[in-house]
């Protein structure tokens, strides 16, 4: 047995097939278990199929870094040498989901809809992403736990952008789609029907075919309608049976079309079993996915940040009347109304309805009151403050719901007569306000669409900003974004810095100016945050050997938003807008490193900026500097859920120099 593959040393051998063996192995760098798959040398010189394993491999190997979703397992590296072939990828312990296709070890028939739900929504992904998965079956889906799962093994996969031809006879015959195995093209329905076939399998333990030779078998794949799966488990309900007999459908017009209706159907079947159970406080993840895919606040985020959101929030059921919060009082969570109406009364929120509630979710969507000034459109109405993030009136935007009653106590966000928005807060938040208020001030200024402040300070006793409401979800126009940013670092001072300090979220962000760069840096940005998060000291041997990150690149101090994310950009009729600014003159690419943080922004948007201004080489490897400093704010702010990140950056960081 091997001891060592590469950098990975050999912890046990995990099975082998007929191609390749997998081995369990570590990896020092990250600090993690991971699955190796090596390619046996001979069966790349097999005289009739060596070519075809050479290029089942590479096309795995292709596919490192780039299908990263919560349901797909992670390829993280690809070796392909004369002496040894291997990919290295997530390790999943848990098997696969053939052990729940024994008639004896059959899965709850909700829990398959669940399974199989996260199966179709990391397929469409992939689909998205140009892949093709073709080999779909119980063996290639890791079972992690619970109703969680993992897509592995693209080696068959076909990838739109690869200029190759379609490689035949690939995949397992009893999964594959009728026009799978008459070898005609496939596209993105091929893996819809096997999803089918592998539902099947799980709910009734048994194929839908089954022959002694695969000439019987293809005969029946192409010509015969399968048994109904309520034939061997009466107790399936009729709207799962129907689901699993459309997308085994052998004509591809009668066939689901597209991913997304797939998902639709087994996430409303799971609501139909399941009526009532949102009363006694149970909410499935497909129900949870779905809910959070219709509401406008999160239109824009990627298929894994609703995951996160819906893994990390608590839901529940509130009744009617039920006192959720009282203003003045101090909170550690925000939450979102996804259905029913909201009312503030005598200082007190109450409502009807169904809340997402999250202390964790505050960590993706911080404080920004302004955010969801903007992202509540035109018909939106006063919000009542619910801690970290003011609440929906309703779920949907465009409504036009009952003006809740301000009685002498303003709404942390409320709309005024002549279309603005106050933002209001503690006296002690005056000065958070008036920074934001020169952010936007030099924003608008560089020419770069941002809501115009109109006043701040303090009323009644609070602090408060009074600016410009901007109505958000036009058409997204990302290629301007991308050239609107490049027109703002084009935009420069003669040091780094800025005239006063500022606020980053609600966390006080160090300035000054500096005429260097890499010392601003170090001690304006990275020492404040090491400190608060009690890293400082192991962090010294980094800082002393910051200057290697900067040895052939010359940074210009740009102006820069500061704190640019998804959350604080959006589009206008008049095109792309930012907001929630935390600016200062420093790196360009501290601002780019920031859109690929979290989710990162479409490939558009980076295509546009480097047109207009181009990104050095280099900037790759100091992305992860930079994007330090906000993996340390999140700590900081939100508590010990960001420290594995912080910590594999910090390993990261020091390995490099």
């Amino acid at each position: 047995m091997l001891k060592q593959i590469g950098k990975y040393p050999v912890l046990r051998k995990l099975g082998e097939g007929a191609t390749s063996e997998v081995y369990l192995c570590n990896d020092p760098f990250s600090r993690r278990d991971v699955a190796i798959k090596v390619a046996f040398p001979e069966s790349f010189d097999d005289p009739e199929r060596g070519k075809m394993y050479r290029k089942l491999f590479l096309t795995e190997a292709s596919l490192a870094g780039k299908l990263q979703h919560p349901h797909i397992c992670q390829i993280y590296d690809a070796v392909a040498d004369e002496k040894l072939n291997y990919i290295v990828m997530e390790y999943v312990d848990g098997g696969t989901l053939e052990k729940f296709c024994r008639p004896e070890m059959l899965l709850p028939v909700d829990r398959v809809v669940e399974l199989v739900f996260k199966c179709t929504r990391a397929l469409e992904f992939a689909h998205k992403a140009g892949v093709t998965h073709r080999d779909i079956k119980p063996a290639n889906i890791l079972y992690t736990g619970e109703t969680d799962v993992k897509i592995s093994d693209f080696g068959a996969a076909l990838i739109s952008s690869a200029a190759t031809t379609q490689v035949s006879a690939i995949g397992s015959p009893a999964y594959m789609s009728p026009e799978q195995v008459k070898e005609h093209q496939l596209d993105h329905q091929t893996d819809i029907y096997s999803m089918g076939v592998v539902m099947y399998h799980l709910l009734t333990g048994r194929l839908p075919f089954n022959a002694a030779n695969n000439f019987s078998l293809i005969y029946q794949i192409t010509n015969v309608e399968p048994d109904a799966p309520t034939r061997f488990r009466p107790e399936i309900p009729e709207a799962v049976e129907a689901i699993v007999r459309h997308a085994m459908a052998k004509d591809l017009s009668e066939r689901y079309r597209q991913w997304e209706d797939f998902s639709l159907d087994l996430a409303e079947a799971f609501r139909a079993q399941h009526e009532g159970a949102h009363k006694a406080q149970e909410f499935a993840d497909s129900d949870k996915f779905e809910t959070l895919r219709k509401l406008p606040f999160f239109e824009h985020f990627s298929d894994g940040e609703l995951w996160e959101v819906a893994r990390m929030s608590v839901w529940r059921h509130a009744a009617m009347g039920e006192l959720l919060m009282k203003e003045g009082e101090t909170g550690d969570f925000f939450c979102i109304l996804a259905e029913g109406q909201v009312a503030a009364r005598r200082r007190a929120l109450r409502r009807d309805g169904l809340s997402l509630q999250g202390r964790a979710c505050a960590r993706r969507r911080r404080q920004r009151g302004a955010r969801s000034q903007h992202h509540f459109g035109a018909d939106a109405e006063p919000h009542a403050s619910l801690g970290r993030l003011p609440a929906q009136v309703r779920p949907g935007v465009h409504g036009n719901p009952r003006r809740a009653p301000v009685d002498g106590q303003p709404a942390a966000l409320r709309r005024l007569s002549r279309d603005t928005f106050v933002k209001e807060g503690p006296a002690a938040r005056a000065a958070m306000y008036t920074s934001e208020a020169e952010g936007l001030r030099a924003l608008r200024a560089a020419g770069v669409r941002a809501p115009e402040p109109f006043g701040h300070g303090l009323r009644d006793g609070k602090a408060f900003i009074e600016m410009e409401r901007l109505e958000l979800g036009a058409r997204a126009d990302w290629p301007a974004m991308g050239r609107m940013l490049a027109a703002l670092h084009r935009k420069t001072s003669d040091r780094f810095g800025w005239e006063s300090d500022n606020w980053i979220g609600l966390a006080p962000q160090k300035n000054g100016w500096s005429d260097d760069w890499v010392s601003f840096y170090r001690d304006c940005r990275l020492i404040p945050q090491l400190e608060r998060a009690g890293l400082l000291n192991e962090s010294e041997p980094l800082l002393e050997k910051l200057n290697a990150f900067f040895s052939n690149h010359q940074a210009l101090p740009s102006l820069l938003h500061g704190d640019l994310w998804s959350g604080n950009a959006g589009f206008t009729a008049k095109g792309p807008v930012i907001f929630d600014p935390a600016v200062y003159y420093g790196d360009r690419e501290a601002d780019i490193a920031m859109t690929e943080l979290f989710g990162g922004f479409p490939s558009a948007f980076y295509a546009a900026y480097n047109d207009a201004f181009p990104l050095p080489a280099e900037y790759a490897r100091r992305k992860h500097l930079y994007n330090l400093y906000h993996l340390l704010n999140h700590l900081n702010l939100f508590g010990s859920a960001y420290l594995s990140q912080v910590s594999e950056h910090l390993r990261c960081l020091r390995a490099l120099v």
